[in-house]
């Protein structure tokens, strides 16, 4: 077969075919997909919907060897811009059900006491995160994923100007590292009128990372009021267009150096 055309018929884009796509929907793979991780959560995830007891001896096994015992070959489709024959792999369900016997009824009183108890904690957990982050938006005037409150804690990577155009009071920022690995550009501007409201990418004042990796911590709000420190920014401002109305050439009118 020739190379796969984009929107052709039982294809996905140009990826894999839609039976593929149908493989991994219902949990099988290529072998090369099947990491370590991969199939232990796999074998978790069966056991929690057949009700067997999983045991975490096995998180000792290598890759190689959870892939032996576990994993059966399934199907084969095609894959790839060049329609290539792949061999799928999945989850082999007599090697899974011999090796963790059924839970009684009382293991299973216990597991699903414990996931209340873990699902309740999270709602609460959940609930004061969200309570926080809506009174930072209160206090602050911005919410904790904002051009301003990036501005205020990363002042190093943003910088206000005038444009030369109307006069608008404008801020330049570099995205964080991780917007820029995803392919993003890294240079933003963002009117400080729509600053309170324009989201950074991978940017949250609560959060260190991005994404699943991201680890909430809770702030002081007291010390976050000292990075904003409204009315010096202003008084700056306010300097600083007064300056530029006495030049000829407004140009870019920056404030990083008196930050």
């Amino acid at each position: 077969m020739g190379a796969v055309s984009y929107g052709q018929g039982g294809y996905v884009g140009v990826s894999m075919s839609v039976r593929a796509q149908a493989a991994y929907e219902s949990g099988e793979m290529p072998m090369s997909k099947w990491t370590r991780g991969a199939i232990i959560s796999a074998i978790k995830d069966y056991c929690a919907d057949f009700d067997l007891a999983y045991d975490p001896k096995i998180e000792t096994m290598s890759r190689a060897k959870l892939a032996e015992t576990y994993l059966e070959y399934k199907s084969w489709h095609h894959t790839g811009r060049f329609a290539r024959e792949t061999e799928f792999f999945g989850l082999n369900e007599d090697a899974v059900c011999a090796d963790f016997p059924e839970m009684t009824p009382d293991q299973i009183a216990e597991r699903d006491e414990k996931a209340a108890e873990v699902q309740t904690a999270a709602a609460e957990w959940n609930g004061f995160m969200t309570a926080r982050e809506n009174a930072f938006a209160k206090r602050f005037g911005c919410n904790a994923s904002s051009v301003l409150a990036y501005e205020a804690f990363h002042p190093e990577r943003c910088t206000r100007f005038l444009s030369k155009r109307g006069k608008r009071e404008m801020i330049g920022y570099e995205l964080p590292d991780k917007a820029a690995d995803l392919g993003m550009k890294p240079e933003q501007t963002c009117p400080v009128e729509l600053a309170t409201r324009s989201h950074v990418v991978c940017f949250n004042a609560f959060r260190d990372g991005a994404g699943g990796d991201a680890e909430w911590h809770d702030l002081d709000f007291d010390r976050v009021a000292e990075l904003f420190d409204e009315q010096e920014l202003d008084d700056l401002l306010e300097a600083k267009r007064d300056e530029a109305e006495l030049s000829e050439d407004l140009g870019l009118v920056r404030e990083s150096d008196c930050r």
